[in-house]
Order: structure tokens, then C-alpha cells, then sequence
């Protein structure tokens, strides 16, 4: 006859009192979440853009640690618009995620460019924006206020933070289950190093394998190393 109690790691009192249910469920796994910007520029389209009057296109895009904020902006009616002879700007954000503080991502602003809309041998937009930097408060401040529940500014004033726990509390089955360790945007995605205690597969169900794709990763993976890398 069997006798569980001498099995390795049997223990009957913490089987009867629901004890080793607790502690499997417990145990934290790793994940990598890659997020597709080429779908989410769609979100971005209809959520951001056309919620504007002066902000005409907004697209992201994502390379060797780096998330890339492109688009189109109004300036029509402002003073340095008659002065510059434009009414539309082009401008391209170069942002860096540079740590992670309870789901939400601080990305630290690396350069902000503003183009003619129209391209010019000598492009006085480019040469103003460089001297007077008022323009970049003014188009940061426009995006931020159409979506102020995912998208803010930091005091220091060069820095966006993004709360990635809106998304999370849509889904009660992952909702404060998932922590977010590291944020590495590459090759047109930004992948997110998750810690998690249950599945993701709601996270899947709920935006869809357009927007999502998740895998595991192992303990001894390189990506997990990269995960806790400085």
C-alpha cells in the first residue's frame, strides 16, 4: 500500500488545510510580452488624433532601445507660423525607457526635432526649434491631454510616463497579478519583461493576437538575464 506520507515534499497538514494550493499559486513565472506598434497606431489614430484639432498624424515606431514618437502638427494661427511662413511642423521624439515604477514606464525624452512639413534647403523650422524650445511642452502637452489616464509628464519636465496599469485593470483576472520588470522597444515592437503568479492568456484573449504576442521564459534563458541586466 501506498503512504503518502513518505513521499518527498508530502506534507498531509498543509494538504488539508489548503496550504501547498497556496504556495503553487504563489510561484511566479516570466514572461515576454511583445506589444505591435504597427497595430497600435490604429489605436493611436482614432484615440489621439482624431480627438485633436492641431495634431494631424502620430505614429510610433521602435529600434535598438529606443521608441520612436513621429507625426504632423498644426501651427496655424501661432505667431512663429507667420514668422516661418508654415502652418503644418513635422516632429520626431526619440524616447528612452529608463526605469519602471509599479507598472508605469518613465521614458526620458533623448531629442525632439521639428521639420518643415514641406522640405526646404535650409529649413528655418529645424534651425528655430533648436533655439526655442517652448514648441516641445506645447505638442507633449496636447498628446498627453487626449489620453491623461495612460500618458503624463514627469516634474522633471523632460520625461513621459506611461501607466501600463490601465490596461492591466481592464482585465480582472490579471489585474494587480503582473508586475513589469523591464521595457526594451526593438525592431518595430516594444517588449515587456513581465513577473506574473497566473496565466497571461486573458491578457491575450482580451486585445488580441493583432496587438499581443506572449511567451514564457525560462529561468536559464538569455532573456531573463537581459531582463535583470543594468
Amino acid at each position: 500500500m501506498l503512504d503518502l506520507r513518505k513521499l518527498p515534499g508530502f506534507n498531509l497538514l498543509d494538504l488539508l488545510s489548503g496550504n501547498s494550493s497556496r504556495i503553487e499559486s504563489s510561484t511566479k513565472s516570466n514572461y515576454r510580452i511583445a506589444i505591435l506598434l504597427h497595430s497600435l497606431n490604429k489605436v493611436l489614430r482614432k484615440k489621439v488624433v482624431e480627438g485633436t484639432e492641431d495634431l494631424e498624424s502620430l505614429v510610433l515606431d521602435a529600434g535598438s532601445g529606443i521608441l520612436l514618437l513621429s507625426g504632423h502638427y498644426c501651427i496655424k494661427g501661432l505667431t512663429w507660423s507667420r514668422l516661418l511662413r508654415t502652418d503644418y511642423v513635422k516632429f520626431k521624439l526619440s524616447l528612452r525607457p529608463v526605469r519602471v515604477e509599479g507598472n508605469r514606464v518613465i521614458f526620458r525624452i533623448e531629442s525632439f526635432r521639428l521639420y518643415d512639413h514641406n522640405p526646404r534647403s535650409f529649413d528655418p523650422i529645424r534651425f528655430f526649434s533648436k533655439v526655442f524650445k517652448f514648441h516641445r511642452r506645447l505638442i507633449l502637452e496636447q498628446i498627453v491631454e487626449e489620453v491623461p489616464e495612460i500618458l503624463s509628464l514627469t516634474e522633471i519636465g523632460n520625461e513621459v510616463r506611461i501607466d501600463l496599469n490601465y490596461f492591466l485593470a481592464e482585465i480582472p483576472e490579471v489585474a494587480g497579478k503582473v508586475s513589469i520588470q523591464k521595457v526594451i522597444p526593438e525592431k518595430g515592437n516594444v517588449f515587456l519583461f513581465v513577473r506574473s503568479n497566473t496565466i497571461l492568456k486573458p491578457l491575450l484573449d482580451f486585445f488580441g493576437p493583432d496587438y499581443l504576442r506572449i511567451e514564457p521564459i525560462s529561468e536559464n534563458e538569455d532573456s531573463l538575464l537581459m531582463l535583470w541586466r543594468d
